[in-house]
């Protein structure tokens, strides 16, 4: 006996739902628990105060936003942002 055809529909959507969720989850976790090697003579670092748990902070928000570029230019990103909120 074949299944209706609303109850297969939304079997597949919540499967996607499901399958979708899951890769944004794993995605967003990876980022989350990176570690920046941070040079100790940056310009972020010293921008930061030294804090490097903010500086490193500022950095994953920059690799969220754009998870394809490159650390050296998520820093130059997180810098930016710095200067551009404290209006430096």
């Amino acid at each position: 006996m074949a299944m209706p055809v609303y109850i297969q529909l939304s079997s597949l959507a919540l499967f996607l739902l499901i399958v979708i969720s899951s890769i944004d989850l794993f995605r967003n976790r990876s980022l989350r628990g990176k570690k920046n090697s941070i040079h100790p003579n940056s310009e972020l670092l010293r921008f930061c105060g030294g804090d490097q748990d903010k500086a490193g902070r500022l950095i994953n928000h920059e690799r969220r936003r754009a998870p394809q570029i490159s650390q050296k230019k998520a820093e130059e990103r997180a810098l930016e942002s710095y200067k551009r909120d404290r209006r430096i």
